[in-house]
């Protein structure tokens, strides 16, 4: 019987550390991937040391460069021949917004652009497994957005740490969730946005989460053995009872932002995400939304309807 196999970002630490180990010892076979060589090394050792015998490979590409993803997308496909579970968990929360290797905004850039990639230039690798699921790490902060921005995801206007930047790319990641769906639900994979509730990682102790919040957290904010458990009941309950796209506490349905479900903000939201990545959906090539793709082969056909 072929083994689960699993494809997690951000590994070195906090809650994507904490569910490679845990998978690791339910016996599944990693694919780890991480910013560098450095890294990808000491997130590997972090899963040998707590389970020798498991097997573990190692992806160092950055997710800021949208060609070392291209490069690392080719190198999954070389290493295994399916993929039952893609976390998009790596993150950043910086103070004030960053410009990326592409030009667009970093948490914008980490939080939307990459998964998309990721899980357009996997989709057929996760077909390939029976029920292969995709879980798109979110946070509760996306309530802190007024409303989703969609035009000023890449150059952000309301600069603010944590309710600005990274509020709008995780309500951003939810909303691109429940548009993709229904496209990645024919091939039998099923996509969730998660929410692992507010955690104590290193990302949550720097400089980007505001002052007041870093001295309460140790209070108020849990570990990461809450948090990996959370997405762990979303990646392993066999028959959710929340429908695909769902932005999901646990294995349970959250109260995902408004505009999470807006249908009009979606297909804005797909025309942004393909055109800066390249890779267009075919329906948006169809009405002419998206005319310079570079990549238009093995693309997701959104279920979203285009505005009338």
């Amino acid at each position: 019987m072929p083994r689960n196999i699993a494809l997690i970002t951000g590994t070195t630490s906090g809650i994507g550390a904490e569910v490679a180990t845990r998978l690791a010892r339910q016996g599944w076979e990693l694919v780890l991937w991480n910013r560098n060589p450095v890294q990808s090394a000491k997130a590997r050792q972090i899963v040998l040391s707590a389970v020798p015998m498991s097997t573990v490979h190692s992806i160092s590409a950055d997710l800021s460069d949208p060609e070392l993803v291209a490069e690392g997308i080719a190198k999954v496909w070389q290493r295994v021949p399916h993929l039952d579970l893609l976390i998009n968990n790596a993150g950043v929360l910086r103070a004030a917004p960053i410009q990326a290797d592409d030009g667009n905004e970093l948490h914008f850039r980490l939080h939307v652009l990459a998964p998309y990639e990721l899980m357009v230039g996997l989709r057929e690798l996760l077909a390939h497994a029976p029920a292969a699921r995709v879980l798109n790490i979110s946070s509760s902060a996306q309530h802190l957005a007024s409303q989703l921005d969609v035009h000023s995801l890449s150059n952000p206007t309301f600069r603010m740490p944590l309710v600005g930047p990274f509020a709008q790319s995780k309500l951003a990641l939810s909303a691109l969730t429940a548009a993709l769906a229904p496209a990645f639900q024919r091939d039998g994979t099923t996509i969730y946005s998660v929410a692992p509730g507010p955690t104590r990682t290193p990302m949550t102790e720097s400089a980007g989460l505001p002052l007041l919040l870093r001295w309460v957290q140790p209070w108020v904010v849990g570990g990461v053995e809450r948090a990996a458990e959370r997405v762990l009941a979303a990646a392993l309950t066999p028959d959710l009872e929340a429908p695909p796209g769902s932005y999901l506490v646990g294995s349970r349905a959250g109260r995902a932002h408004a505009d999470v479900l807006d249908t009009h903000l979606q297909w804005q939201l797909l025309e942004v995400v393909s055109k800066e990545t390249g890779r267009c959906l075919p329906d948006l090539v169809e009405v002419g939304l998206c005319v310079q793709c570079s990549d238009p082969v093995n693309l997701a056909v959104s279920g979203v309807a285009a505005p009338a």
